[in-house]
């Protein structure tokens, strides 16, 4: 599964606005439908992170903007934040 977009605003250390849309392997936007997305799904959709600094840990808050709630994309963001769990545990073990 290919996907393209563009960030719409970048703070550092504190959010980041991008879009995200379905696209082909070349990443040229196509419809959602081509990937097997439900009816209805939209073929742009907005990801916005906000990150605040709590002395020596950071909270994110993450939306996800335009997807229903029917169409399982949190098993994929849940997997992605496991992942990066798991980087961020191994990374604080090593020092």
């Amino acid at each position: 599964m290919w996907i393209t977009g563009e960030y719409t605003e970048i703070a550092p250390n504190q959010h980041l606005v991008y879009t995200e849309s379905p696209a082909d392997k070349d990443g040229n936007v196509i419809s959602p439908a081509a990937m097997g997305m439900p009816e209805g799904y939209p073929a742009t959709t907005e990801i916005t992170v906000l990150l605040e600094d709590l002395g020596g840990r950071t909270k994110m808050v993450m939306t996800h903007a335009g997807v229903p709630a029917e169409s399982g994309a949190s098993g994929g963001w849940n997997q992605a934040f496991d992942k990066l769990a798991d980087r961020i545990e191994t990374l604080l073990n090593e020092q």
